[in-house]
């Protein structure tokens, strides 16, 4: 049977005065509405298997009821395109084939059915919960290597939208496979499939609707120092995030997703980084991690490739933090936590596994030897009311800043000249401590 074709028509009438018509046989192909696919179709292959045949193309044209269509003949078969892409009329085309064993000319048609597929594929949305995010990677762990159909002409894309495309003849879970073929290529990889959920990472489309694993499973454990003693201008040091012992493993699993929370106030971004354990052994995996730096989180996804689940145990990764001390030693310190939520587990089959979230991980952070001062009193004169903060130096300063206690930047100067008076309006600062800093020391104010 040729690709594409469906059934075979009967042979077409009113043109006996023109051509013989015993020879061809008629022939069927189809498409997605919308796609503007260009199909090759070799409309001569089953004739020219029959003994006796041999058939070549002469020409094609369309019918008069096919106008917004494209028909030529390319290395000897037809090649057809529809560039409406909106009507859901089938479309005909006719072609003159000559037989080589005695000249004669034969005449056919082909019917080109159009599909109308719902408009079901978000490109990265691997498991249909209508959010493009790391939790799509599980799908595309447990369909590694699959093959079918690509999606065609407009709708083989990986940009986000709402795209038609054929079933694949298998699922992941409850799930369509074809949704795991991330960018339409016809084949479910780590390459170009990862690749678009970064992307699209995080588009969604209608309410999101995702699920995660129930409690009662093996507990999640953040592993850190209770306290952090800083010393000199940076530090590094790593939170680590736990699953299961040697003892206690963690029954068969395929892959696992969750999200490492942290505190954007205290931590920069660009010094904090997540970096992933071999928890899957030796096995061949697909690691994928998200900093969602709005929100402070690590979205994080580790996933086997060979539909074999797997006891598994021990470090799933850490995170990284370099501490600049922007906080010049507040000497009663400050509290911070990392948090695990939304965690997902499954098996090769996409089936939820339980497990249980820690409560959050507090950490104090304190500085060994404060170089923070009591104003001094030669240096700056500071006045402070509800709605302005008044400094005045006795000396030049080339540089001050004003720092919260989270080590947010709230106010900065160049230059200011000695008895010059600067005033701050502070009426929308939340009270607390804060930290003026000038070009050789750090005053701690409250301020009401």
């Amino acid at each position: 049977m040729k690709n594409f074709y469906i059934f075979i028509l009967s042979i077409l009438g009113g043109m006996t005065s023109l051509y013989s018509q015993n020879g061809t046989q008629a022939d069927s192909g189809r498409v997605i509405i919308g796609s503007q696919v260009q199909r090759t179709i070799d409309v001569l292959i089953n004739d020219n298997l029959v003994a006796g045949k041999n058939y070549s193309l002469e020409s094609v044209f369309k019918s008069v009821t096919s106008q917004a269509i494209n028909i030529s003949i390319v290395s000897g078969k037809a090649v057809y395109q529809d560039i409406q892409g909106t009507s859901l009329a089938n479309d005909t085309f006719f072609y003159v084939a000559r037989n080589l064993n005695d000249n004669s000319l034969d005449t056919n048609f082909v019917v080109v059915r159009k599909t109308d597929l719902p408009l079901d594929v978000s490109p990265g949305d691997a498991n249909k919960d209508n959010i493009c995010n790391h939790l799509d990677v599980l799908n595309i762990g447990i369909g590694f290597g699959k093959t079918n159909q690509e999606r065609e002409g407009i709708y083989k894309t990986n940009n986000w939208g709402v795209l038609r495309a054929y079933n694949w003849n298998e699922s992941i879970g409850a799930t369509n496979a074809k949704h795991a073929d991330a960018d339409g290529d016809g084949k479910i990889d780590s390459f170009g499939d990862i690749a678009t959920v970064y992307k699209n990472y995080n588009r969604s489309v209608n309410a999101p609707n995702s699920s995660y694993s129930p409690t009662g499973g093996k507990n999640f454990v953040i592993s850190s120092p209770d306290t952090l003693k800083l010393v000199g201008s940076s530090q590094t040091f790593s939170v680590k995030v736990q699953l299961g012992t040697a003892t206690d493993k963690v029954e068969a699993n395929h892959g696992i997703a969750f999200s490492i929370v942290y505190d954007k106030n205290v931590f920069k971004k660009d010094k904090i980084s997540f970096v992933p354990n071999n928890w899957y052994g030796n096995a061949s995996i697909i690691p994928f991690w998200f900093h969602d730096t709005t929100n402070g989180k690590f979205d994080i996804a580790l996933t086997k490739k060979n539909q074999v689940s797997s006891e598994t145990w021990g470090d799933i990764g850490r995170v990284d933090i370099v501490i600049d001390d922007i906080l010049d030693g507040l000497a009663d310190g400050i509290q911070t936590n990392f948090k695990i939520e939304k965690a997902l587990l499954v098996n090769e089959s996409l089936t939820p596994l339980p497990v249980t979230i820690p409560t959050p991980k507090v950490i104090t952070l304190k500085k060994v030897g404060s170089a923070v001062q009591n104003v001094n009193k030669k240096e700056l004169q500071i006045q402070i009311n509800s709605t302005n903060l008044n400094i005045q130096s006795s000396q030049n300063i080339k540089k001050l800043n004003i720092f919260s206690i989270l080590g947010q930047t709230m106010y900065s100067r160049e230059s200011i000249r000695a008895s010059q008076q600067i005033e701050i309006a502070i009426e929308n600062w939340p009270s607390g401590v804060y930290f003026i800093q000038t070009d050789q020391n750090t005053h701690k104010v409250l301020i009401p």
